[in-house]
């Protein structure tokens, strides 16, 4: 599994900047400036999540790390950069995930989901679960999986989840993992969603897994950023 760092950012001021992917570049940038980057992408949401929950962010950069070389989180610099691209330090997020990718590849769209596990279960149990029996569920509902282009889930390192001023958060104002989608149009994702598959198996099965209730999702298009 490849090391991710996702920035979830959310602006100071409203209405948000003009150039939100400059301002969110900007600060990614800094962060991870000393980092060996090997990809990095910026997601711009188009469209509420397809089960109609919201999503507490702006934006979401995605950036694929060295596993060898994760340095320490710089809260200072972090401060800083996020001040100097207009972000709110304290209402935006940082987290370290590991990416398991269950079907490879890329398409126009793609679903981005926050998950928090239920709290009677353990990190270990939850993610054992997700990236085995869940996903075999997901797969199986070929109604379902037509639409999807490529599937990947992060699974969030346990207590990396913190503001972009270094705060730690509760298991209440934290999640846990993010599963994406990629999908050939918002219309396909919306389609996807509302086959008997999803309804009767993949929903089922997730009450197993998450907190029901608790996540948030955004459709977006991806864009390749240079940090």
């Amino acid at each position: 599994m490849a090391k991710k760092r996702f920035i979830l950012g959310r602006f100071a001021s409203s209405p948000r900047p003009d150039d939100a992917k400059a301002a969110a570049t900007a600060y990614a940038s800094e962060l991870l400036k000393d980092v060996d980057v090997s990809r990095a992408v910026y997601s711009e949401a188009i469209a509420k999540g397809p089960r109609g929950d919201g999503f507490g962010f702006e934006f979401l950069v995605e950036a694929w790390l060295p596993d060898s070389t994760l340095p320490a989180f710089d809260t200072e610099r972090s401060v800083r950069a996020a001040r100097a691209a207009g972000l709110d330090p304290e209402a935006s997020r940082t987290v370290l995930a590991d990416e398991k990718v269950i079907k490879a590849g890329t398409a126009a769209v793609k679903g981005t989901f926050l998950s928090k596990r239920r709290p009677d279960s353990s990190v270990e149990e939850y993610q054992k679960y997700w990236r085995g029996n869940h996903a075999d569920v997901i797969q199986a509902q070929k109604d379902f999986f037509a639409f999807v282009r490529a599937y990947v889930q992060n699974h969030f390192v346990p207590a990396s989840f913190v503001t972009l001023s270094g705060c730690a958060l509760s298991q209440e104002d934290s999640f846990d993992g993010s599963p994406q989608m990629w999908f050939d149009s918002p219309d396909d994702i919306y389609g996807a969603f509302a086959t008997d598959g999803y309804h009767k198996h993949i929903k089922e099965d997730e009450k197993v897994l998450v907190k029901v209730g608790y996540s948030q999702s955004f459709i977006a298009r991806e864009y390749p950023i240079m940090l």
